[in-house]
């Protein structure tokens, strides 16, 4: 029910429309949060970690929906990587494109289109995106990213599932020729 007053909200006709998105995603992420936190094993409660000497673990210790290393750390593995185009290799061994969550979003988009072409909800674009080309990114911020930067180059398909809405993303036309220009040449 909350996720349809969000949606409501966030396609409302009128002015302010990028704030209004804003704080609809803010408030999928809090939603989505709570509902991790509430349907965890824990409950909150921190249990003592025996890697970490029989005390529990710290608050500056990594959270579960922090990105569990930086992608540049995967960039040296990408000789192993399956069936990656050579260019996307290339690109992918960057260290400037890998800082850039537009060129990371872009980049899985770009290889499921080559790959096999079919829309992505966000966490499978966040999953490819691991599995496939060892690039990591919240898939939270995939939905961020799409909505604020690229909406010209990727194609938002709705799908109605129950109270809520499931996006799926598709690289367009357009954005198949930004991306081979800006980062493939």
């Amino acid at each position: 029910m909350i996720r349809f007053f969000i949606d409501v909200f966030r396609n409302a006709p009128g002015p302010f429309k990028k704030p209004r998105i804003l704080v609809a995603d803010i408030s999928e992420e809090l939603l989505d949060l709570i509902k991790s936190r509430i349907a965890g094993p824990t409950s909150g409660t921190a249990a003592p970690c025996p890697d970490c000497g029989g005390r529990s673990p710290a608050k500056d210790s990594t959270s579960p929906t922090d990105p569990p290393a930086p992608a540049a750390a995967s960039a040296g593995k990408n000789n192993t990587l399956p069936a990656v185009d050579p260019r996307l290799r290339t690109a992918l061994s960057s260290p400037a494109n890998l800082k850039k969550q537009t060129f990371k979003v872009l980049a899985i988009l770009w290889d499921v289109h080559c790959r096999n072409p079919r829309p992505l909800s966000a966490k499978e674009v966040s999953t490819h995106g691991k599995e496939a080309l060892g690039l990591q990114i919240l898939h939270e911020n995939v939905r961020k990213v799409i909505r604020m930067k690229l909406e010209p180059w990727v194609t938002v398909q709705t799908e109605g599932k129950g109270n809520s809405s499931i996006y799926r993303y598709v690289i367009s036309d357009e954005g198949v020729r930004y991306f081979e220009k800006h980062y493939l040449s």
